[in-house]
């Protein structure tokens, strides 16, 4: 059924929020282990420097960890979710909006 593939194929659980709020635009999964938040941060980055979108909306969630389990550092494994409004600096100023933080975006060699 539909709410089988959730689990599965996690770019269903975008899709659907994205047309649940009807927001109108693209909905991308990114995963890239550990390094997730960064690459989607890069992803939105990306979108809006070459201004094909004004806003984006870079979420996460961890819901996969196990009671007692480390990794092989030995950290141990927690879930939790964020989501960050992200927009040009130059727009949310025009828009009155504060501006909370700028994520510097750097070439790596």
């Amino acid at each position: 059924t539909e709410d089988s593939f959730p689990g599965e194929m996690p770019n269903v659980i975008a899709a659907r929020l994205s047309n649940y709020f009807d927001l109108r635009g693209l909905n991308i999964t990114v995963d890239a282990g550990e390094a997730s938040l960064l690459e989607a941060f890069d992803v939105a980055g990306s979108y809006l420097d070459f201004k094909e979108i004004d806003v984006a909306l870079v979420a996460g969630v961890n819901g996969t960890a196990l009671a007692g389990w480390n990794d092989a550092a030995g950290r141990n494994a927690v879930e939790g979710a964020f989501l960050f409004v992200v927009t040009r600096r130059s727009l949310a100023e025009e828009a009155g909006l504060p501006v909370l933080a700028v994520v510097e975006r750097s070439v790596a060699a």
